[in-house]
C-alpha cells in the first residue's frame, strides 16, 4: 500500500482498444493499493504520476509487524482503509447510478 505524500497521479487501465481509461486522480493524503496490501491479490489498476510525486510504502511484511507490535495503531490504520474504501465506493455507487439514470 502506498500513502501519497505529495504530487499527483492518476489511476488508469487499459480499455478495450488499447487507450487508457482514468478512473481516479489522486491527491496528496490518499492511499492507493490497499485491497492488494490486505488480500494479496496482484493489483487492479497502474498509477501514472502527472508531477513528481513521493509515496510510502507499506509492506504486508510491515503491516504484519505492526500487528504484533502495535496493534492499536494496526487498528488505527485498518479503520482508516475502510473509511476510505468506503468513500470510494459510495462515489463509484453515485457515479454509477447518473449513467444508469
Amino acid at each position: 500500500m502506498y500513502f501519497v505524500e505529495s504530487g499527483r497521479l492518476e489511476v488508469v487501465k487499459a480499455g478495450l482498444r488499447g487507450a487508457n481509461l482514468r478512473l481516479a486522480k489522486v491527491a496528496p493524503g490518499s492511499l492507493i493499493g490497499e485491497i492488494a496490501l490486505y488480500t494479496g491479490q496482484p493489483r487492479s489498476a497502474t498509477l501514472v504520476a502527472t508531477e513528481p510525486a513521493v509515496l510510502l510504502m507499506l509492506t504486508r511484511e510491515a503491516r504484519a509487524r505492526m500487528q504484533a507490535e502495535q496493534p492499536a495503531l494496526a487498528a488505527q490504520l485498518d479503520h482508516q482503509v475502510v473509511l476510505g474504501l468506503a468513500a470510494t465506493l459510495v462515489r463509484a455507487n453515485a457515479a454509477f447510478s447518473l449513467q444508469v439514470g
